[in-house]
């Protein structure tokens, strides 16, 4: 997801209370998905905890995510007792803001946050944000509310594993007028690039990955949308899962990073 900064909001923040005695940063993934004709937005957070949190997290621990306009100003908020790996999902008004997160475990006295700008979707955009998941053989129906619980915040997979991928598309297909839907993973390291491209004996490679197809609307003119990855036979590194969508002469796009790793030596 891209966060911008906003120049209209002058926001101050200081965050250094004495007791703590760790502050770390929050791995997260977050998606906004738009709601009321783009009025308010949806937004899904998934944090990982696990460097900070014991297995056994106490009573005391617990996770939030805010959203603020201005220091006094809060348009958005939720709380929950903190699991190392946890899932906050809140609705918004649709306007820019900054967004924070944060797992805080007093006990231990210890913290971890993440904090960006965060702007609406645009109100011509095709496609929301792309949520990522570890598909298991739990996850049967991959709609929102279900997929969010198998969102990970820092996507590490490995070749062959296979991701749940989640979005919803404004494009308003028909079968009579569908959308063009192109999905691409691609490397992000020159290196990588160049090693695959030798191996194929090409100049430029082509992405390890590239799907396309015609999205016709669902039946009940749902505007959610998902697929299983599987991640092909590729070297380990960082990749670009890149989302397309184009209709009536409009093209929007959505993206996630992830990182593809070796599977451990026996």
């Amino acid at each position: 997801v891209e966060q911008r900064w906003c120049p209209r909001i002058q926001i101050t923040m200081r965050y250094a209370p004495g007791w703590l005695r760790v502050l770390d940063s929050l791995p997260v993934q977050v998606a906004r998905f738009r709601r009321a004709g783009g009025e308010s937005t949806t937004v899904v957070v998934v944090y990982d905890a696990r460097a900070l949190l014991p297995d056994t997290v106490t009573a005391a621990a617990r996770a939030m995510a805010l959203l603020t306009a201005s220091r006094d100003t809060a348009i958005a908020a939720v709380a929950a007792a903190a699991l190392p790996i946890g899932t906050l999902v809140f609705d918004a008004p649709a306007r820019p803001a900054l967004a924070a997160v944060e797992v805080v475990d007093t006990v231990h006295a210890q913290a971890a946050r993440w904090r960006a700008g965060l702007a609406p979707l645009a109100s011509t955009a095709l496609v929301s944000d792309l949520l990522v998941g570890i598909a298991s053989p739990g996850l049967r129906d991959l709609v929102l509310d279900s997929i969010q619980r198998y969102a990970v915040a820092s996507p590490r997979v490995t070749v062959h594993d296979t991701l749940a991928l989640y979005w919803e598309t404004y494009a308003r297909p028909t079968p009579g007028d569908p959308a063009r839907v192109a999905l691409r993973l691609v490397p992000l390291s020159a290196g990588m690039l160049g090693r695959i491209a030798r191996s194929l004996g090409l100049a430029h490679a082509a992405p390890p990955l590239s799907l396309t197809w015609d999205d016709f609307g669902a039946a009940d003119s749902s505007v959610a949308r998902s697929l299983r990855l599987a991640i092909p036979d590729v070297p380990p590194g960082r990749y670009r899962i890149e989302l397309a969508v184009d209709a009536r002469g409009a093209h929007s796009a959505a993206s996630r990073e992830i990182d593809v790793v070796r599977l451990p030596v026996p």
